[in-house]
């Protein structure tokens, strides 16, 4: 399908079950963001995904205010999304553009596989080794908003991290104690992968992403800890360069990255961490307005919305 009229604030709906980062920072920025699904409890998330499993009256849950809007764009972003879900808004939307964009890795999370999307989606990736083992589009920019944009503020702590475990908490707690053994101020905010995980002694309690940020402006490096296999920008690289902050991080494949710059960048591996000192005691270089620019939330719906593209 192809669309002649540019995406604006006013054609364009994203979708989203997401309920902190994504989706508050769309609403505060002017955008406009719909839940996929009614029912905001414990008790009506398990009611929904019984009804889902079972096909059993699916269509109530769908929250029909996408309908409202008549879209020319429409961008879904993956957590939860359904097969029958996309199908209700193909069949709803026929004149608008619809992207699946997966937030993280293919296989990461609770999501549909590339190959469960039914036809006339495009399907959008951030990371080159999903893109090409699975054939899946990619962009190259990342959203961040304009409500989160706070300046540097003070180096309280050397390196920052927060984030879920994800099979990394021993290794972080080593490599926290590692830099410790340096002389470097750390704070280290790991949490569990879910509200059923077991529960280890060193987990945290999740934090406001306002609250994230903060650490951020008051730490000189944000530490970045990839997946295995993962080669994309992530939020961590986005937030360095928006607040000023250096970043560590293990994704080799982060010098391909408009944002790369070895003043600011350090690249972590096992034989050169007593060089993280020297590191950050260089100097913060800026990054080219359009470089920030393009990482957006407005520069991301462009580059994916503009591209003409075969299923």
């Amino acid at each position: 399908m192809s669309n002649k009229e540019k995406w604006n604030k006013d054609n364009t709906v994203l979708v989203s079950s997401n309920t902190g980062f994504l989706f508050s920072g769309c609403h505060k920025d002017g955008y406009t963001i719909v839940h996929p699904y009614k029912g905001k409890t414990i008790f009506d998330r398990i009611l929904r995904e019984i009804s889902f499993k079972f096909k059993i009256l699916s269509k109530f849950w769908y929250n029909k205010k996408i309908l409202s809007h008549k879209p020319k764009y429409i961008l879904v972003w993956d957590t939860l999304i359904t097969v029958d879900y996309l199908k209700w808004l193909q069949r709803n939307n026929p004149n608008a553009q619809i992207n699946f964009i997966y937030y993280n890795m293919v296989g990461k999370a609770k999501h549909l596989f590339p190959s469960q999307i039914p036809d006339g989606i495009r399907v959008w990736t951030y990371d080159i080794y999903d893109s090409e083992r699975y054939n899946i589009n990619l962009f190259h920019s990342y959203m961040y908003f304009d409500c989160y944009k706070i300046p540097h503020k003070n180096d309280d702590y050397d390196v920052f991290f927060v984030g879920r475990d994800k099979g990394r908490g021993e290794f972080l707690l080593d490599l926290e104690q590692k830099l410790n053994d340096l002389g470097l101020k750390t704070k280290f905010i790991i949490t569990a992968d879910g509200r059923l995980s077991k529960k280890k002694d060193y987990y945290s309690k999740p934090i406001p992403y306002e609250e994230v940020v903060d650490y951020v402006s008051r730490s000189k490096a944000v530490l970045n800890i990839v997946m295995e296999n993962q080669h994309g920008v992530t939020l961590r690289d986005i937030e360095s360069i928006f607040i000023k902050t250096k970043l560590i991080t293990t994704n080799k494949h982060i010098v391909d990255a408009d944002l790369y710059d070895e003043n600011n960048v350090f690249i972590l591996d096992e034989n050169n961490l007593s060089k993280i000192v020297d590191f950050l005691n260089r100097p913060y270089k800026e990054i080219n307005r359009e470089i920030l620019e393009k990482h957006t939330i407005a520069g991301m719906i462009e580059e994916i919305t503009s591209k003409d593209i075969t299923f």
